[in-house]
């Protein structure tokens, strides 16, 4: 069947769900809205309820972050079945629909583009998750409105506004202490928000947080976990100037530090060498095992901050928005990184990084909306960003037998994007059932590296860290090894581009909608750069072209959103790695990566005390046939990596009434996935199997309703979850990253109101 008739043969089947959809409408019986079943969403760059937008979306408010304890990102993963993750990918790694960014060069940008109250995040984006008022996964190319970061979707955060004459707070803890009631971790999250009035038009919002987590690793050669702390801080400030200007002001800042981590722990061992070593370090390789042997430990520590201003002026029934924005991220002094965990006599090399850098990026985004008018409404706009990165860092690479020899590399690299576009979006009412929309992005993009490599060739071995001064230099990235200095390179690239989105919606009834898109996106192209080679080299773009069918409807006080879609993605952009002895990789096209499936979306009360929020996913995304693998097999056809074929998430909370006007409540999450490849090969030991991972949280609220007391735990089974999975030094070995997702915790929480 050709990818034309595959997409019509979609399409025609979502028409035969769309009708029955529509008969079941009308045979049912109107059922009452309440504010579970009413969600409003600005996927469109204006404010509109979720089941008027023709497209892909699922939303999490503000109750069902609090009651999952969505507190990052990479939490998302148990609220919708599209979104997956890639580990220290750009932009936070997310993925959708098997979509990720899965190159990690420093021009690279994310497939997946997170917004945070209006601003592009691109590659500097916040990662806590706290003070939320709803997060919305945007599925499929979002170029046309949100920019080139979008080409498999959105995450469109929006965080809670000051509320003018107001005055109130609020503080949430969360405790587990590693060991106790069987939690395989430590947990310690303090969150704290004050709303204050300013005067009759003004008001600010001040949120905290404070978040440490210790033994999701742990290394046997010091003994001791690893801790990991993130704290920081969030300022809104909102004036209602006059009648027509509204002006909001928001600053943030986050502080990470990362102490005691590894890149990899052994999940797999064959050699003789190597078993032994991790013996006599009381480790034994397996799939839960989240323990290394290292005499340096990983030591980071990362900076995140940003400031933007959005001026909204009502022009008469239009209004003219404006949203400049500038955010930072900066990676400490001297952060250490042992990637292979594992000290040993003749097991290896053992690969040392001490590396610092700095990514800026500035945009600025201007835009008119239209009012809501009986035939059409329409949104346009232009934004401009500017984003820089500046690398120093250095490797080291022990020789065996240790200590004999040492290559220190020393390197500096700087990475430009310029980006800017025009946007528009028109939305035209045929009927008072019928509407169409197009909607086109044309924008210009600048990728521009510079980097200056120079190798050390240190005799005999010099203690990590630091290294010693350097005696002598030579180029080793020089095949012929004559010529004497630092290696330089640089490479420039621009590209244009024209994405947009056609489609038709059709109003059947108040309860339901019908829609069918055509988008087509853009991913920026990168530059893979010279770190193991000679020469760097233009990464083309990436071009999706996706078409989905969907409707969306209310079943008695259910909301339910089934949609099927077809993306053919062209110039995928992804990563090849090899082990020259430490691990490499680089970015590479693939020719074709094709994406498609079907997607089922629910929320609201079935019942007066039962709240609901869930989805399901069947999406074989595949290689392209005759695709070769990073360890040289053959993979076309196969998963790709990091995507399972099905996903499924459900959440739910039931209250229950006592006397005295207390209430008894009981959340319940689950999340099941199918069998995942890890890692671009055939060999079946980067596979993770099918497994569920559920949570728990019961609790009691008490009559004041402003004070919630409750015991919880996540991953119940303490089932293993690796965040990703690369090859060993010897053949056969395989690592794994662990996360916390991948181990039990259990604790108390406290929510105080006032």
């Amino acid at each position: 069947m050709t990818r034309r008739n595959n997409i019509l043969a979609l399409m025609a089947t979502g028409s035969l769900v769309a009708i029955g959809t529509a008969a079941f409408a009308q045979d049912a019986a109107p059922a009452a809205k309440d504010d579970a079943t009413v969600v409003v969403v600005t996927a469109q760059k204006r404010e509109q309820k979720l089941q008027d937008v023709p497209m892909a979306i699922t939303v999490a408010g503000a109750a069902q972050l609090e009651r999952q304890q969505i507190t990052t990102v990479r939490d998302l993963d148990r609220v919708s079945p599209a979104v997956t993750f890639v580990d220290g990918a750009p932009g936070g790694g997310a993925g959708i629909r098997g979509i990720a960014t899965q190159s990690f060069t420093p021009s690279a940008e994310a497939s997946v583009g997170i917004v945070v109250d209006g601003v592009p995040q691109g590659n500097v984006n916040a990662s806590n998750l706290f003070d939320m008022e709803r997060v919305e996964v945007l599925r499929g190319p979002q170029g046309m409105l949100f920019g080139q970061s979008a080409s498999a979707g959105v995450i469109n955060m929006v965080t809670k506004a000051p509320k003018i004459g107001d005055t109130s707070g609020r503080l949430h803890i969360d405790y587990a202490d590693h060991g106790t009631a069987g939690s395989e971790y430590g947990e310690r999250v303090a969150q704290g928000v004050l709303n204050l009035p300013i005067d009759d038009h003004s008001a600010v919002r001040v949120s905290a947080f404070y978040n440490n987590t210790n033994g999701v690793e742990r290394d046997n050669a010091i003994g001791g976990d690893n801790q990991n702390t993130d704290m920081g801080f969030r300022v809104r400030y909102l004036n209602n100037i006059t009648d027509k200007l509204k002006f909001n002001l928001i600053a943030d800042y986050d502080y990470q530090k990362y102490e005691g981590n590894h890149t990899f722990v052994f999940r797999k061992a064959t050699s003789a060498a190597v078993v032994a070593a991790l013996a006599a370090c009381g480790i034994t390789a397996s799939e839960d095992n989240n323990t290394g042997c290292s005499k340096y430990p990983s030591n980071e520590t990362y900076t995140n901050a940003g400031l933007s201003a959005q001026f909204d002026y009502e022009m008469g029934d239009y209004t003219l928005t404006s949203i400049t924005s500038y955010r930072m991220r900066d990676l400490g002094d001297h952060n250490t990184l042992d990637i292979l965990a594992l000290q040993g006599d003749g097991v290896y090399p053992q690969l040392l990084q001490d590396q610092t850098g700095k990514l800026r990026q500035a945009s600025q985004e201007i835009r008119i909306t239209s009012p809501a008018r009986e035939k059409y409404d329409w949104v346009a706009g232009a934004y401009v960003s500017r984003s820089t990165y500046n690398n120093h860092g250095s490797a080291g690479l022990t020789i065996v037998p240790d200590p004999v020899a040492s290559i220190q590399q020393l390197g500096d690299y700087a990475v430009a994007t310029n980006t800017a576009a025009v946007f528009g979006q028109l939305n035209w009412n045929f009927t008072s059932q019928l509407t169409g929309l197009i909607g086109v992005r044309a924008s210009q993009v600048t990728v521009s590296d510079s980097e200056v490599f120079t190798k050390v060739l240190t005799l005999p071995f010099q203690p990590f860290p630091p290294f010693d001064p350097v005696t002598t230099e030579i180029d080793l990235l020089d095949p012929t090894g004559t010529s004497p200095g630092p290696h330089t390179a640089g490479l420039s690239t621009t590209v244009s581009n024209v994405s947009g989105r056609i489609g038709l919606q059709y109003k059947a009834s108040p309860d339901l909608m019908a829609y069918g898109t055509i988008s087509r996106g853009f991913k920026a192209p990168q530059i893979n750069d010279t770190v193991f080679g000679n020469t760097p080299t233009v990464v083309r773009p990436e071009i999706p072209t996706s078409a989905e069918l969907g409707v969306k409807g209310m079943v008695g006080r259910v909301g339910v959103d089934v949609n099927l879609f077809y993306t053919q993605v062209k110039d995928y952009q992804g990563q090849s790695c090899v082990f020259t002895p430490a691990l490499t990789c680089g970015a590479t096209n693939v020719s074709e990566v094709i994406s498609k499936g079907i997607e089922i979306d629910l929320f609201g009360k079935p019942m007066p005390n039962l709240t609901l929020n869930g989805g399901f996913i069947y999406n074989p995304v595949t290689y392209p046939d005759q695709y070769t693998g990073s360890d040289g097999t053959e993979i076309g056809g196969t998963q790709m990596t990091g995507a399972p074929k099905y996903k499924f998430n459900l959440s739910g909370e039931y209250v229950i009434n006592f006397a005295n006007d207390y209430q008894g409540f009981i959340n319940v999450d689950t999340t099941y996935k199918s069998l995942i490849h890890i890692y671009p090969s055939s060999d079946t030991n980067y596979d993770v199997a099918a497994h569920w991972i559920t949570g728990a949280r019961v609790g009691v609220k008490f009559p004041d309703r402003n004070t919630t007391l409750s015991l919880y735990v996540r991953n119940i089974g303490n089932t293993p979850d690796p965040v990703n999975i690369y090859p060993g030094p010897s053949a056969g070995d395989t690592q794994q990253i662990v996360g916390k997702q991948g181990l039990r915790v259990v604790g108390i929480s406290l929510d105080k109101s006032f």
